[in-house]
């Protein structure tokens, strides 16, 4: 029998090391492409509108009618959003413009996420108080900037 050839094995470990380290510095680059896409567009969430129209048509003046699709109104059903009450063609949003079926209240996917957010954000500052009321007071700043890293719009939805 013939012994194994060591340098045989030691180039074979060597390319395996540069193919993993040449696939660790790909990950990393479209990690940070990733990050850099959301530093130059970072998830903001619509603002609830104060006055509304009950009655309001999508073609009316001061309605917002732009669809995520970009076509605004063009004729198709269409839904208005009951928090910040921006219209949506009801095929892109998954729901027929059938008469039979009408829905008390709709929210946009946006505007859900923003209330999952707000409601996880008040779930960690009550989680955060309740381990603030059990240790000693004397961390508080650094508990108040635990939260607002834990309480960030990022971080919550990170989390969800």
């Amino acid at each position: 029998r013939k012994a194994p050839v060591r340098g045989t094995a030691d180039a074979r470990e060597q390319s395996v090391r540069v193919v993993s380290i040449d696939l660790l510095g790909q990950m990393l680059a479209a990690l940070f492409q990733l990050k850099r896409q959301h530093l130059d567009a970072p998830l903001v969430f619509p603002q609830p509108r104060a006055e509304v129209d009950e009655d309001a048509q999508p073609t009316d003046a001061g309605e917002d009618a732009a669809c995520v699709c970009g076509r605004g109104y063009d004729g198709e059903f269409m839904l208005d959003c009951d928090k910040c009450h921006r219209w949506f063609h009801g095929k892109c949003v998954g729901i027929s413009g059938d008469e039979s079926v009408v829905l008390q209240e709709w929210f946009c996917d946006a505007c859900l996420l923003s209330s999952a957010v707000a409601e996880q954000r008040q779930r960690i500052t009550r989680l955060l108080a309740l381990l603030d009321g059990a240790s000693t007071s004397g961390h508080a700043e650094a508990e108040t900037g635990r939260l607002d890293v834990l309480c960030s719009e990022t971080e919550v939805t990170k989390q969800l």
